[in-house]
């Protein structure tokens, strides 16, 4: 679905919550480890700095293209450098929902990226996966320890075409 229609019920609870807490800052409270709690517009760079190395698939960092116009050079570079190979996920730094994110099979590719687009960009090494979950923790203010309210296992969307018996 496209973002305005996901996530238009979400507002009227917002402007409901700033009436009733005294802020709309108050729906960003939730993670202080993230520049208003990943509610738009963070820097991923700057949360996988914050995570433990082990922690985190191996990034780069590549500036935006008017600081940093031979960005594809140094890319590669720290490829050779550090034992990457393509593909890479190459993403904007801050971005919503996957916009901008693409598997860059070829410096060729890569090129092409860097080329459209302006912004600062993180690249990162290539997992197959699908080894991605979501977990919703929570701790009350008053409370010494918080509870897991779910996990969710990610999977990507397929089609799946039935097999008629004939």
């Amino acid at each position: 679905w496209p973002a305005a229609v996901f996530y238009a019920p979400l507002l009227p609870a917002g402007f409901w919550l700033h009436f009733r807490y005294g802020g709309i800052g108050t729906m960003t409270a939730c993670n202080p480890g993230i520049p208003h709690s990943g509610f738009i517009g963070e820097s991923k760079r700057q949360i996988l700095e914050n995570l433990p190395a082990e922690a985190v698939i191996p990034y780069f960092y590549l500036g935006p293209r008017a600081e940093d116009p031979r960005r594809t050079e140094r890319l590669l570079a720290h490829m050779q450098q550090a034992g990457w190979e393509f593909p890479v996920i190459l993403k904007p730094d801050a971005a919503q929902r996957g916009d901008g994110l693409r598997l860059a099979k070829s410096a060729d590719e890569a090129r092409e990226y860097f080329a459209a687009v302006q912004h600062p960009v993180i690249a990162q090494t290539y997992h197959p996966g699908p080894y991605e979950a979501g977990v919703f923790y929570y701790r009350m203010p008053d409370a010494p320890r918080g509870r897991i309210l779910s996990i969710t296992d990610k999977h990507l969307p397929a089609t799946v075409w039935p097999r008629w018996k004939s």
